[in-house]
């Protein structure tokens, strides 16, 4: 685990979209029809964070969200 004291400033932070669809609510949440709410689309999207040039060594970071 970094200690975020290390960090310093970014230069650049960047998400990246890496998918995207389209499902059911009722394809993702648990048991979905008990909650009473009508079904619906829901829109997913994958990220991932790249922080770049940070002042401690320059080292480059990716974080999955």
């Amino acid at each position: 685990m970094i200690d975020p004291a290390e960090l310093g400033v970014a230069a650049q932070v960047l998400s990246v979209r890496y998918a995207q669809r389209q499902v059911r609510r009722s394809e993702v949440f648990h048991d979905y029809g008990s909650y009473g709410l009508p079904d619906a689309t829901l829109d997913m999207d994958y990220n991932f964070w790249v922080i770049r040039g940070l002042a401690a060594g320059q080292r480059t970071l990716n974080t999955a969200t």
